[in-house]
């Protein structure tokens, strides 16, 4: 994973982004991209057969005019902006215009233009549109990292969050624990209230529990209406302590789904374990998941910590 790609998927975990948004990312620049790549077609067709209106390609400030630079200069999201792709596309499209405006006016007084001239023009688009393309798969690489109802990290994703503090617990000894989530009831919220204000549901609690984080901690939705949360570089005190915290804001938060009827109750289960020094990550999630089990049998909105040494141990 690229440090960019690392940082536009934690900066979306933090902001809340959903999968549409992330398309909508996608759909701009690609549109950006196909608006200028038309752009070129008029140019070259200018250049060999005379016949395209060239006005706002010899314009002076042509690179702000055209959509691509609309989109770069004006409407681009803060995500990319960061990112070195993003930030070589800005000179290397003034250039390719600034190369474009020249080559259409030598057209338009009916001078030659050198071959150096247009190699050098072409050369620069084609490295212009590598840069866009790999800017726009790492968006997409991104998009496919995340579900897409709550914003959470996928399973998949998540993975390399695991295997990365697995690795510093290796490497640094230090605490990591993981928490596992799940909505009590949640068949029942369905089934009073309807799915649509479930899927609601879920994504508000994910947010709250977006909220309740430290900006290092991440979150994955597990499965249904199971999260999975990371806690790098905590012990299992400290750890319960952040969990107590966001089981009892959960409790007393008003959720007011759209199209339901008045507040929809809930409350969260937690399992809690640390990771072993082997930072053994299979060991950690089982006995996260037997905690969590623990929680449910034993009433129910509640935290239960699994002992440090019963981690990974069979029920």
């Amino acid at each position: 994973m690229t440090e960019f790609k690392a940082f536009f998927n934690q900066t979306a975990v933090d902001t809340g982004m959903t999968d549409q948004q992330f398309e909508r990312l996608v759909e701009v620049l690609s549109a950006a991209e196909r608006n200028h790549r038309e752009w070129l077609k008029r140019l070259n067709r200018s250049l060999v057969c005379g016949c395209e209106h060239l006005d706002d390609i010899v314009a002076d400030d042509a690179h702000f005019l055209c959509r691509f630079g609309q989109w770069y200069y004006n409407e681009a999201s803060d995500l990319v902006r960061g990112d070195q792709d993003f930030i070589a596309l800005g000179s290397l499209h003034e250039a390719m215009h600034n190369e474009a405006r020249d080559l259409a006016l030598a057209s338009m007084r009916g001078a030659e233009v050198s071959c150096d001239s247009y190699d050098r023009f072409a050369d620069n688009q084609s490295v212009f549109f590598d840069t866009l393309q790999r800017l726009r798969d790492t968006m997409r690489d991104s998009l496919m990292s995340f579900d897409g109802l709550t914003g959470a990290r996928n399973r998949q994703s998540f993975m390399h969050v695991l295997e990365a503090e697995s690795a510093r617990v290796r490497r640094k000894g230090e605490a990591c624990c993981l928490a596992l989530i799940d909505l009590d009831f949640f068949k029942k919220i369905n089934d009073e209230h309807g799915h649509l204000v479930g899927d609601m549901v879920l994504r508000d609690v994910a947010q709250v529990i977006r909220e309740h984080l430290r900006t290092y901690d991440s979150i994955c939705r597990f499965g249904g209406e199971e999260f999975l949360v990371c806690l790098p570089a905590t012990d299992l005190e400290e750890a319960r302590t952040i969990m107590e915290r966001l089981r009892a804001v959960v409790a007393e938060q008003d959720f007011r789904p759209q199209g339901a009827e008045a507040k929809v109750n809930v409350s969260v289960s937690i399992g809690l374990a640390v990771m072993n020094a082997q930072g053994d990550i299979e060991g950690a999630f089982r006995s996260a998941d037997q905690a969590l089990y623990r929680a449910k049998s034993e009433g129910r909105n509640r935290v239960f910590v699994m002992p440090h040494d019963s981690a990974g141990k069979p029920p």
